[in-house]
Order: C-alpha cells, then structure tokens, then sequence
C-alpha cells in the first residue's frame, strides 16, 4: 500500500500540435514512485496524445514522438527503480476543437534510507566504543 498520493489534473488546451506539445511540471517530493494511475475521460476520439516523463525526455512511452492515445479508459503502470526525485512532467498535445484533461495519480514510498553496512547514527549515540 502506497504511504502517498500526488494527483494532477492536466489539461491540453485545444489546438496544441504535435510539434509543440503542451509541457507541465508534476512536482512532488523525493518519494519512490511504485505506481502511476491514469484517467483519460471519454471524448479525446484519437486527437489528443500524451507522454509522462522528466527532464525534458518522455518516459512513458519511452521514444521522443511517440504519444499514449486512448479514450475513455483508466491505465496503470506499476513499477519499480523509478526516478525518484519529485520531478516528473507531463506532455501533450490536442488538434481538436475542445480541451481534454487527464488525470494523472502516483502512488509513493517514502524513499529508502541507503544501506551502508553501518549502523545509523542515533544507535551510536551514547555507544561505548573500545579499541582492541
């Protein structure tokens, strides 16, 4: 079970092309991504696309160029070692007479504390260390 939700509401304006899609900011905090929920309400009839990614660089779908087109239909993607920093971004575009939002909902951990083979530091304080 995630121990966070960040929901995003993007809308594409109508008349946004493919060659200058539409860039939006999906910033969260440093949280493990371990799930993206997706709603793509009914009415977009293949004129809008999108692309979920970060630093410019599309994501999902991975290629530059190539858009999720769908209507009327809810995706999931679970997934594991992705980015972790917050910075996610969403991309589209929309050649048709209306405005199409989709609606897009991470479900997060917190990050993991790194693993060194030591212990933490609150154990340490007041530890008695001997030399030997």
């Amino acid at each position: 079970m995630a121990a966070r939700i960040y929901q995003f509401a993007c809308t594409i304006p109508a008349g946004t092309a493919k060659a200058s899609p539409v860039t939006m900011a999906m910033a969260m905090p440093a949280v493990e991504v371990v799930e993206i929920d997706i709603v793509v309400p009914h009415g977009p009839g293949g004129l809008m696309g999108f692309a979920i990614g970060s630093a410019g660089q599309p994501v999902f779908p991975e290629a530059p160029g190539q858009w999720i087109v769908t209507d009327a239909q809810n995706l999931s993607w679970p997934l594991e070692d992705a980015i972790d920093s917050g910075a996610w971004e969403f991309f589209g575009y929309n050649t048709g007479s209306y405005p199409h939002t989709v609606y897009v909902t991470f479900q997060c951990d917190l990050p993991q504390e790194p693993t060194t083979g030591t212990a933490p530091i609150a154990a340490l304080v007041g530890a008695t260390v001997t030399a030997s």
